[in-house]
């Protein structure tokens, strides 16, 4: 087995040099900081990047980097939307063409059966039964419409890496700083998050071992990753971060 190992601050390149040289790059950390986000979105232009990491709302600068590894796409749903559509066109008529129509001249057949007699009359009075159901009819049309359409359009998180995997915090107990190089038989492990401070300004330790067996070994341990218990990103409730919580105290 061959390995180089380093201890002390600012092991950024040391660490960041060989993931940048990667194919394929699986990164596994609890806490990410924004620098460190952008440069894996980047390198996922070129390469396979993976990152599994957590989903802690506490840590501000996770949060931000967070919103750096993954956009927000609006997808409308067109069939729904072709459903919502008539359901609202539908209702429209009932409510301003064929129920008014139908009370009007339910109205006029009442008005008419006070004179001419009591069959006129009943059946003016069924007309504005109808005309008022229809109408009732139509709201409702409306109504269903107007939900289907605001259900077919969603937002959608999506990764800007190839394969981002937050782990529930909680759940999962992910503690590991891991980087696995697949293609170039590499692994490494440290004490360092890859964050600004893990990189930079820290006294860390980091190694990287080139080894078959220890390559499996981190891919066993990845895959179990894989299969923890995941946080769904638009359920994710983030505190604001400082910059809109300024933004709100300039508001007030």
């Amino acid at each position: 087995m061959s390995f180089e190992f380093r201890c002390g601050v600012g092991l950024g390149e040391f660490v960041m040099g060989r993931v940048r040289g990667g194919s394929e790059v699986i990164v596994v950390s609890p806490w990410l900081s924004p620098e460190v986000a952008r440069e894996l979105v980047e390198l996922s232009k070129r390469a396979r990047v993976t990152v599994i990491t957590t989903n802690d709302a506490e840590n501000r600068s996770h949060v931000r980097a967070l919103d750096e590894l993954y956009s927000i796409e609006t997808i409308q749903d067109e069939e729904k939307r072709r459903k919502a559509r008539i359901l609202k066109i539908t209702g429209l008529v009932m409510l301003f063409l064929l129920g008014p129509v139908l009370l009007a001249l339910g109205i006029n057949l009442s008005a008419a059966g006070i004179t001419t007699g009591t069959a006129v009359s009943a059946a003016g009075t069924m007309l504005i039964m109808m005309g008022g159901l229809i109408c009732i009819v139509g709201v409702v049309l409306l109504v269903i419409g107007s939900g289907l359409a605001n259900s077919a359009v969603r937002e959608v998180y999506v990764p800007r890496v190839s394969e981002l995997v937050v782990l529930d915090k909680s759940a999962t107990k992910l503690h590991a700083k891991l980087v696995v190089l697949p293609s170039e038989g590499l692994v490494g492990i440290g004490s360092a998050n890859l964050t600004s401070s893990g990189l930079q300004s820290n006294a860390e330790c980091w190694v990287w071992l080139s080894n078959p067996e220890t390559v499996e070994a981190a891919m066993n341990f990845v895959d179990w990753l894989l299969k923890q218990s995941r946080q769904d990103l638009s359920s994710m409730a983030m505190p604001e971060t400082a910059e809109n919580e300024l933004a709100n105290l300039a508001r007030a």
